[in-house]
Formats: C-alpha cells, structure tokens, sequence
C-alpha cells in the first residue's frame, strides 16, 4: 500500500482499516496513490478548465490559456463584489498543502495585473516552458477531441486501461470546443433525418418520461436498431450520465478495463466463455471493495438503472464484437444475450460499490501549482544564495543568477498570484471530479480525523497527509464530511449511516 500504511481485516462491524507501520509527524503525506478510475466532473461552469488529459485528468492549457482564464475569473469576481455592495471580496480558502489564506485587500496595481490576461502573462512569462503547462496531444477518428498529456499516457489509457472502449466519454467539456460541438449538432441532425422511426430517436436521447415508460418494454430488436453502434450507444450513455446521473460515466471506465483485462487473455477463444469471464472479472473487482448501503430506490432510478443497463449491455456486444467479431453476432442469430451475464443485480452493484467508496479529487490549475511548488522553491534557493536551474529545450539546464532583480521578481510574481488565488473562485479554478482507489478506499472514517485528503499537482492522484502525530499500529481515519455542517451528533450520525451504512464509533459521536 505504502511505505506508511498496512490495510488490515478489522472485523465484520468495520471491515478493513488502514493501519501505521511506522510513527508520523502532522503534515507528512502518508499515501500517494493513482485511481484505478476517475470521472471528470461535467459542469457548464464558463470558465472551467478547458481540457483536461483524457488518461491521467492532469489540466492542459499553456501559460497564457491559464492567464486568460484565471484573469476572467478574477473580473467575475470583482463584479460580484460589486453586486454585493457592503460585503468583503469572498477569498478563495484552499484547503491543502501550501494553501493562502484569505484576503479581502488587493493592492490597485495588482488589481490591474491579475484582471489584465496580457499583464499576468507577462509577469510570468519567464516560466512558460515549465513541464506543467501543456498543449497535450490528440487522437484521430472517432477518438477526434480526446486530449492527452502525453503519447505514453494516451496509449496506456487506450490500450492497457480500456480508453478505447470509452473514447466519447473522454473528451473535454463540450462548450470549449466550438468545432466538435458543430460537428454533434451536424450528426444528430443527419441522424434524424436518417431515422423514419421517431421511437429511435427517442431510445437514443430519452427523455424522464421515455426512461419511466421504456425501461422494461425495450426489445433485443429495437435495441439493435436504435443503438447499431458503438458511436449511438456511447452517445445515449453520456446524455444518461451527463443529465441524470453523474456515476454512470464511473461505472462505465470501470467495466470498461474489465473489457479490457478479459480480451488480453488470449487462452479464450470461444464468444460465450469470453462473456462469462467477464462476468467473473466484474464479480472480482465489485469484491475488492465494501458495498456499503443499499439504500431504497424510488419508482424513477430503477427505471434509470433499467434503461442504462440496457445500454450497457449493448455497449459491451459491440464493444466484443468490434474486438473479436463474433459475440454481438452470436446475440443476433442464436439468441445469445449478454444480459445475462451482465445481469441487472451485478450492475446494480457496481453502483453501490462506486456510491460507498469514490473519492472526490481536486486537480489545481497549473497556475496554483506555479505558487505552490515552482516559486516558494526557487524563492527559497534565493534566499540561501543559490543558483537557479531552469531546464532548456533539450534537456539542458540553465543556471541564472540569484541576485536583486531575481529576487524582486519572484517576489511579485508570488504576491500577484497569491492576490489572484484570493479572488477567484476555487470551484472554478480547478478541475473536480470522482476517482476510485485500491489503498485509499480502505481508509475509514471519524469525526475526529487523524488524516485528510488533499489536492493534487498534475495527474488525479490520492494524497493522504498526516493533521497529527500518528503512532505505529494506529488506524488512521479521514472525515467524509464537513463536521461543522452538523448541529448534533444524531444529526451527523443518521446522515452516515444514510449514505454510508455505518454507525460512527469515533470519540465524538460516542462522547456526545
């Protein structure tokens, strides 16, 4: 798991716990570990990231598409400000390593700089070659708007993770790129022109009302036609996650990799066996993890999970045909149907099993992580009279002075972005989302946390940091909530057991 923590059998009122194997100081990071799956949020936020890696979820954009985006936020901020006469400017509190605290105060010429797009950036102009401001690079065909960070990273998604079954789903937010959002438009009108059926069309962008009076009456037939292939099914699977149901896009990267793992085999060779040993690789990895709280489900979600199952199942038909050509074929002619082996009650695990152990993750604009790692490092070799290193095209280092007018620089740079990262909003800033961990998931909770997670630089990653001294043997425990939100314990007590399926036995609940 880590060089500092140990998962251990706890027992059945707990299930596993994450355990110290050594002592640890207050603020040590603990675990770093990448997710197995992640899930971007989908926001129509304006002024959101733009694009963000399609593998890793790292933030692409170049010095200056962050300046122009940081200095938008910060001129939205000032007019809500303005709407809101009499109350100070709202600092934006981020929460993690190396966090500023809030500051109503800006400076007027910092003011001028960090709303100008073109003052920011050339205040910061020296640092446009850092490795954390990418372009990224593109896929072609039906990948066309996926971006990576990297060539590596694109291949390890699509090739050793399941990325090429979930190409659509990968994609930046739509409103950033005018062209693909053209092109959807330009699709989805030849398709209903090219549909004489209107009940297709209805099965591929449904609506509540075509969800509640479908879900159970939808044939292997109408499913073919609606859905003949893998772009139409892709297409009504993001309009389900997108508009009713944000974790469907987790469930899928996830059965996505078992798709994966079980067509890497190459000992199968017949299509039914091949099935079956999905099914058997989905049963393991829902195994993995606690399932936490199966909670009622009103008349409307199953009709959701009935009609997306469905989709699903289409979706994994092709997606074994397009790689062995013979199971959607076998489904069509002998009657074979995936649904069974991709029952209902399994897919509905999957949604119990991502509702009980998924992460919120926050990747920092690269901007945030130019204060943050970039130059408090190199203010610090600065004030010990050092050389600083900035590396050239070519892998060549770059050794410059250190005296005033470094030093002064980086000094304004620090507090223009320190004054930036006051006034915009965090939940904008940064990119947010959902990810599913093998270590981190196993680590419990209490109202008096001994650890936290915190945002991340670049990729999606898990990191786990000490609040306080933590002995050895010690189970360390994370809060899954805001503490302070609550009035009392049995308040904060039922929504745990609501939302996770546990009674909390931490010193607080059992205290009060």
């Amino acid at each position: 798991m880590s060089g500092c923590l140990e998962v251990r059998y706890i027992g059945e009122g707990h299930g596993f716990g994450s355990h110290m194997l050594r002592s640890a100081r207050a603020g040590e990071v603990l675990l770093q570990e990448y997710p197995f799956v992640a899930a971007r949020s989908q926001r129509n936020a304006a002024l959101e990231p733009h694009h963000t890696c399609g593998g890793c979820g790292m933030i692409l954009a170049t010095l200056r598409d962050e300046c122009e985006r940081l200095s938008a936020l910060a001129l939205e901020a000032i007019d809500v400000e303005k709407s809101q006469e009499g109350k100070p400017l709202n600092g934006g509190e981020h929460t993690h390593s190396g966090a500023i605290s809030s500051s109503p105060c800006v400076d007027p010429a910092d003011l001028e700089t960090i709303t100008s797009s073109e003052a920011l950036f050339s205040t910061l102009k020296d640092h446009e070659g850092w490795e954390y401001f990418r372009r990224g690079v593109c896929t072609v065909g039906d990948g066309e708007g996926v971006l990576f960070c990297s060539t590596e990273c694109r291949e390890r998604c699509l090739y050793q993770r399941g990325g090429r079954f979930v190409l659509p789903l990968l994609q930046s937010t739509p409103q950033y790129d005018k062209r693909n959002a053209a092109n959807t438009e330009a699709g989805a009108g030849a398709r209903r022109k090219e549909d004489s059926v209107e009940n297709l069309v209805e099965l591929r962008k449904p609506s509540a009302k075509t969800i509640m009076s479908r879900a159970t009456s939808i044939t292997e037939e109408e499913a073919r036609k609606a859905w003949p292939t893998k772009v139409y099914v892709l297409s009504t699977l993001k309009f389900l996650a997108d508009t009713f149901n944000a974790r469907l896009r987790l469930i899928l990267f996830i059965v996505a990799r078992c798709i994966h793992d079980v067509l890497t085999e190459d000992t199968i060779s017949c299509d039914e066996l091949l099935v079956r040993r999905f099914n058997d690789s989905v049963h393991a990895f829902v195994q993995r993890y606690e399932e936490g709280a199966s909670r009622p489900l009103s008349v409307e979600q199953r009709a959701f999970l009935r009609f997306s199952w469905k989709c699903v199942c289409r979706w994994i038909a092709l997606c074994f045909e397009e790689e062995r050509g013979v199971v959607a074929n076998t489904a069509s002619k002998a009657g074979f149907n995936v649904c069974e082996h991709f029952p209902l009650q399994l897919y509905l695990r999957c949604f119990w099993v991502t509702d009980a152990n998924a992460h919120m993750f926050v990747v920092v604009s690269p901007l945030y992580s130019l204060l943050c790692l970039r130059l408090t490092t190199q203010q610090g070799i600065c004030g010990r009279g050092g050389l600083m290193c900035d590396v050239e095209e070519g892998g060549a280092e770059k050794k410059t002075t250190n005296g005033a007018k470094d030093t002064g620089q980086l000094s304004d740079q620090l507090r223009i972005l320190e004054n930036l990262f006051r006034l915009v909003d965090p939940n904008v800033a940064h990119s947010t989302g959902v990810a599913l961990y093998d270590a981190a998931t196993k680590i419990n909770h209490s109202c008096v946390p001994s650890v936290r997670f915190v945002p991340s630089h670049g990729a999606v990653k898990a990191i786990v940091m000490a609040l306080r001294d933590v002995s050895p043997g010690e189970e360390v425990r994370t809060s899954y909530l805001d503490v302070g939100a609550y009035p009392t314990n049995e308040a904060r007590r039922n929504f745990l057991l609501h939302n996770y399926g546990f009674s909390c036995d931490c010193p607080l609940c059992n205290g009060g």
